[in-house]
């Protein structure tokens, strides 16, 4: 979150956000909208963006869509790919760059890799 901002957890599931002047925001959409049309860097909008994903609330399960050790979880309105460290992907796409960037072995890349078929990627 951005410097001087907070949050608050209800019902261990909505989150509120308190932003540097006072103003209570009750929604992610709200955050992101505020992110977006003020100074705030781009680099605050995926930090933001990262917070709404580790902070999403959901059951994780196993899925034939994703590779062995991987889980699938739904959260309010967002998809969660679960990693077999715990880390949490919007997309398999996003998965992937994470791993090539991290320096995965090829075995982890190309099993991440071989399920993007399920976001419309398609090979020639």
């Amino acid at each position: 979150l951005p410097k001087e901002w907070r949050f608050k957890r209800a019902n261990n599931k909505d989150i509120s956000f308190l932003a540097e002047d006072g103003e209570l925001l009750d929604n992610f959409e709200k955050v992101k909208s505020r992110l977006s049309q003020s100074d705030f860097s781009g680099e605050n909008l995926r930090n933001f963006e990262q917070f709404v994903i580790n902070s999403e609330v959901c059951s994780f399960k196993e899925d034939n869509t994703v590779p062995v050790g991987w889980k699938i979880g739904h959260g309010k309105g967002i998809f969660i790919i679960l990693s077999p460290t715990k880390e949490r992907y919007t997309s398999r796409l996003e998965a992937l760059k994470n791993l090539i960037k991290r320096g995965a072995s090829g075995q982890q890349i190309w099993s991440i890799r071989s399920y993007l078929h399920y976001e419309g990627w398609m090979e020639n």
